[in-house]
């Protein structure tokens, strides 16, 4: 699809996106959109090339192929720190904030990273802690959270880039039923606060209570996309993800 076929309220589009290393292709041929104000899931096995995508999307390396627009404008070649810039924010999966700060101070620390003056920073960062329900926790230090509160952090040190659209790596990874539900309605207010959503995410439960539409990938190539439902319902899906037991 070339760049300019593209749906024209695109806020994200991947147009036949490859990634290969050493031989080895990671992904192939990837087509995605993301609406302004969508949220979107992606999932897959372990090795389906799902952070691949999200590494690509936010410049950590370039693709082998295709091209990447965000926002009306190519960003193909476009180093990590100007899509930042731009609107994309990005969360991992592996949470590691400043263990030496205080939880105001990791969030301080990326709104002034991503260039906004001391007040500014200020007042970002107390919105994103408020949004993530941490302002109690602003004097913590943040080595001394439990785990889902930091993943509460990662995402509001995300936000304290002030994205367009933000990519959320497994958050729901380890929580309990309760906390799930927690979390998710945070995604869905995310989306109420202006953003669109990436959701890479293995867990069936969270996924079904926040996506708008799913894209299912193996092996770097998409299987299917469509809604939750029709997705899980997918065949191909739920022999290469989730298994017959887990569909049901």
């Amino acid at each position: 699809m070339p760049l300019d076929a593209r749906e024209p309220d695109a806020l994200l589009s991947c147009i036949g996106v490859g990634k290969n290393f050493a031989g080895f292709s990671a992904l192939q041929d990837l087509d995605l959109e993301v609406a302004p104000l969508e949220i979107v899931g992606i999932i897959g096995p372990n090795g389906a090339g799902k952070t691949t995508l999200f590494n690509l999307i936010a410049g950590m390396f370039a693709p082998s192929s295709g091209r990447i627009a965000f926002d009306g404008r190519d960003i193909t070649r476009m180093p990590t720190y100007r899509r930042t810039r731009m609107g994309i924010g990005r969360t991992f999966q592996l949470i590691s904030p400043f263990s030496s700060m205080t939880v105001y101070e990791n969030v301080h620390t990326a709104a002034q990273a991503n260039g906004f003056r001391s007040h500014q920073a200020k007042t970002i960062t107390e919105h994103a802690l408020e949004s993530l329900q941490l302002t109690p926790l602003s004097r913590q230090s943040a080595a001394d959270i439990n785990a889902v509160e930091g993943k509460r952090l990662e995402v509001a040190r995300a936000l304290a880039t002030r994205p367009k659209l933000i990519l959320l790596d497994e958050i729901f990874t380890g929580l309990n039923v309760d906390e799930v539900g927690e979390l998710a309605q945070v995604v869905r207010q995310l989306r109420s606060d202006g953003l669109a959503v990436l959701i890479i995410e293995h867990n069936v439960r969270a996924i079904r209570a926040v996506a708008d539409r799913v894209i299912a990938i193996d092996a770097g190539r998409q299987i299917c996309s469509g809604s939750p439902e029709s997705v899980f319902g997918n065949a191909q899906v739920m022999e290469s993800y989730l298994g017959t037991r887990a569909a049901a």
